[in-house]
């Protein structure tokens, strides 16, 4: 008997194959410097309402002031989404005075994309790692895609 499945068994289950995780911050009146100054990073994105850029070759104007910030190596495969949040969280300052400051004029939340590689995968945020998003006035946004389509 072989120690590999058979080719035509699918293996279900594990981690979320890739995953992708942001802060974000918006706001009608949000001021993109002010924001970086007070989290002491660059953000990936940042504009303010009213801003005119560039997206898929045609010009957009910013519906809301939106200041984002994410880690590059989070679409890693090697990363488990509590820790991908823990890591992001430590990046940005602890002190929950200037979360609950944001928090009274601007909308706040983790961004997170979890790819799926096959049907059935799943995470585990610890609770520790919520209270730390509930500490800092911080939602939990989940966009979920689904495994890629067979190829038949």
């Amino acid at each position: 008997m072989s120690d590999f499945p058979p080719s035509d068994v699918v293996q279900l289950g594990g981690h979320v194959s890739r995953l992708s995780v942001s802060v974000r911050v918006a706001s009608e009146t949000l001021d993109p410097e002010a924001i970086t100054r007070l989290m002491r990073v660059e953000p990936k994105f940042a504009a303010k309402k009213g801003a005119k850029r560039e997206s898929g070759g045609r010009t957009v104007t910013q519906r809301i002031g939106i200041w984002t910030y994410g880690l590059t190596e989070n679409s890693s495969s090697e990363w488990e989404l509590d820790d991908a949040i823990v890591a992001l969280l430590n990046r940005l300052p602890d002190d929950l005075n200037i979360w609950r400051d944001l928090a009274r004029t601007h909308q706040m939340d983790v961004f997170c994309g979890l790819f799926m590689g096959s049907d059935n995968q799943g995470t585990v945020l610890q609770s520790e790692t919520l209270r730390s998003l509930a500490n800092r006035g911080l939602s939990l946004d989940l966009d979920i895609y689904g495994p890629p389509p067979d190829d038949v």
